[in-house]
């Protein structure tokens, strides 16, 4: 159960925040945002190794939609 707690914290931190009424676009970007997510733990796994861990707000930069 940890791990789904630690997913939805990160999650609350830097949601990408789209309004629509319709509900799959919300599921849609929840999804994305869990790929986010899985990513940045994959890659600061192996960035460990060699000293190249990044923050996640970094991370998601370049991904994210620009404001």
């Amino acid at each position: 159960m940890g791990g789904v707690d630690i997913l939805d914290q990160l999650i609350s931190c830097y949601r990408i925040l789209i309004r629509s009424r319709k509900w799959i676009f919300s599921m849609a970007m929840h999804e994305f945002d869990i790929a986010i997510i899985n990513s940045w733990i994959q890659y600061n796994k192996e960035a460990e190794q060699i000293n190249l861990a990044k923050d996640l707000i970094i991370f998601e930069k370049p991904i994210s939609p620009k404001r």
